[in-house]
């Protein structure tokens, strides 16, 4: 196995398995890119790492490749997450600890040095998304990673409430707007880069107000 990186037939073959072929190889394909922007310049040793929205480990596995003493990954999908404990025993003796559990952003509780969630945030509704942005800062001990989708121009997309469901209605802000709402989470924008694929989202590396 390359020093970096995990062959990405290791992900494949444990989604071919589960006929997770079609839906996911474009999501496995693009993770890596997001990842590399991510790690660009961040200490991983030592640190403690969650994935929220994880698909099928690929994020949590590298942090702990790269030095990370803890990984986990949650995600609602749990036969994916099978895939994942797939590809730990294809890795077998790994170092650190790594886990893999069902859930969502509000189900996460415990703090974590490096809180990442990408492509999540826009299936919410807007005051769930509100709500999410606050519990979210509430677990991060250093940076919090999102990928969200933001639109251009001065008007935001937001979704309510009643409209859950309703796909692809989702809840697209604007810079201003998102700006505003992690300011009033408690969170900083730190860094912001474009996404290497989708032009309609961006990763912005947060890191919360100390208190």
């Amino acid at each position: 196995m390359a020093r970096d990186r995990i062959p990405l037939t290791y992900f494949c073959d444990a989604m071919h398995q589960a006929n997770r072929v079609t839906r996911d190889y474009r999501l496995l394909a693009h993770t890596h890119e997001r990842l590399e922007l991510i790690k660009k310049g961040l200490p991983i040793a030592g640190k403690t790492v969650i994935d929220i929205g994880c698909h099928v480990g690929y994020i949590p596995l590298h942090m702990l490749l790269w030095g990370a003493d803890n990984a986990t990954g949650v995600d609602i999908d749990k036969d994916i997450l099978k895939c994942a404990e797939k590809v730990i025993r294809k890795l077998g003796t790994y170092r650190g600890m790594i886990g893999f559990t069902p859930g969502n952003i509000f189900s996460c509780t415990t703090p974590y040095d490096y809180v990442l969630c990408l492509g999540v945030l826009h299936k919410l509704a807007e005051d769930d998304y509100r709500a999410a942005l606050r519990h979210l800062a509430s677990i991060t001990k250093e940076r919090l990673f999102l990928e969200m989708m933001v639109v251009t121009g001065d008007k935001p997309t937001l979704r309510t409430r009643n409209e859950k469901g309703k796909w692809p209605t989702s809840t697209i802000p604007n810079e201003a707007w998102l700006e505003d709402e992690c300011r009033n989470a408690g969170l900083v924008v730190h860094n912001r880069q474009a996404n290497p694929v989708y032009s309609n989202r961006a990763i912005w590396e947060l890191r919360p107000v100390k208190k």
